[in-house]
């Protein structure tokens, strides 16, 4: 009796386990930004990136993480600085953006100028 019960669980297990399947995002990954023009373009696909991916930012640390992992060079050491002083910019996914859109859409050799935290 209990092998009759077998296969029919086992084929059970398997249907839930297709349903189940993950589906990851067709996206790849936002190219690293240096510094150099783009970041408006840098902005829009992180932004598309993380909305489409939501389950795997499910905070703003998440989500900050993400964005100053896309960054090399200056901007990466700009980000960095933030996040050793723990600056508060660093609570939310917009209001970094919009700072680091500011600090380099304006002015890419800010960073230079700017004084250490």
């Amino acid at each position: 009796m209990q092998e009759e019960l077998l296969p029919s669980a086992s084929k059970r297990l398997y249907t839930e386990a297709t349903k189940l399947t993950l589906r990851r995002c067709p996206l790849e990954t936002p190219l690293k930004y240096d510094g150099k023009k783009g970041f408006t373009t840098l902005k829009a696909q992180c932004e598309l990136y993380i909305n489409l991916r939501l389950p795997d930012f499910p905070n703003e640390k998440m989500k900050v993480g993400f964005l100053i992992n896309q960054h090399m060079g200056a901007p990466a050491h700009w980000a960095t600085a933030r996040l050793i002083a723990q600056d508060p910019i660093l609570n939310d996914a917009n209001r970094f953006l919009n700072r680091k859109g500011v600090t380099w859409e304006n002015d890419p050799t800010w960073a230079q100028k700017e004084k250490p935290l």
